[in-house]
């Protein structure tokens, strides 16, 4: 099987002992995982740590924060993240959510030791997302997100508040 070299892994489950199992399968492959027990808990950890997680596998199912709106939160704040869903219950509903979500892989419970391996490191290994015009997702909600910081902090730098302050309106 395949192994890691080092990348960091976001689980969310709301089952103790599927977060546990899953956190010593992937540490014996040489992943770093960190552990959620909902999705709102799991945004707090993504948030913080955002740039250096790998992949993230969620349970389509949970209480406070399901698998589907935690993976429309996790593609706001990074829309080149990688996901892989995860459920045992309702399945066919549960890959249709999964995939309107934009999650193109998905993990059926109970899973192997190798087939969690095995999917980790195809979703790692896969290229980043791109947009329409070639470049990366990531490198696209950067720059969003620099021009954001700079038109709420800067005195005239975006062309609406430039507009604004040199223009006179007709009457």
């Amino acid at each position: 099987m395949p192994e890691a070299c080092d990348e960091l892994v976001l689980v969310i489950d709301d089952e103790y002992s599927i977060l546990e199992i899953t956190q010593q399968t992937l540490e014996a492959f040489g992943y770093r995982v960190i552990t959620a027990g909902n999705g709102a808990e799991a945004i707090s950890l993504y948030a913080k740590q955002a740039r250096g997680i790998a992949v993230v596998i969620t349970d389509m199912m949970m209480p406070i924060m399901d698998g589907v709106a935690t993976i429309h939160v996790l593609g706001c704040i990074n829309p080149g993240s990688k996901i892989i869903a995860a459920s045992g219950l309702e399945l066919a509903t549960n890959m249709a959510k999964a995939n309107n979500a934009g999650v193109r892989d998905f993990l059926q419970k109970p899973y192997t030791a190798e087939t969690l391996v095995r999917g980790v490191r195809e979703v790692i290994d896969r290229p980043a997302a791109k947009d329409a015009y070639g470049s990366e997702i990531l490198a696209t909600f950067a720059a969003r997100r620099h021009l954001r910081q700079k038109s709420v902090h800067g005195p005239t730098t975006t062309w609406r508040g430039a507009f604004r302050r040199s223009a006179k309106w007709p009457t």
